[in-house]
């Protein structure tokens, strides 16, 4: 999901630089939108499975600080594609 997330969100850059149709723009955030919304489900999922499993305390925090920096990295990548969407329809 984060490669997913990134190329999604280099094509918004893309598209802004050469000043293309704002509904693409529109599409792709929204794509990024969809991603981001699937990852935080899955990252609900993955933290219920490791608390409820029997795993060693110290892989927990190791694989709970991986998630959320996962989490955090597409959670970015929506964050600039909404810049780059909001520059868009400024510009249109």
């Amino acid at each position: 999901m984060l490669e997913q997330a990134t190329e999604v969100t280099a094509s918004l850059v893309r598209k802004l630089r050469k000043l293309s149709n704002v509904e693409e723009i529109q599409d792709d955030y929204e794509t990024l939108q969809t991603i981001e919304g699937d990852a935080d489900r899955l990252m609900v999922g993955l933290l219920r499975d490791l608390y409820q499993g029997n795993v060693d305390a110290k892989e927990v925090v190791i694989l709970k600080d991986i998630y959320e920096l996962l989490e955090r990295a597409i959670d970015h990548c929506r964050d600039a594609g909404k810049v780059v969407f909001q520059i868009a329809l400024k510009y249109a």
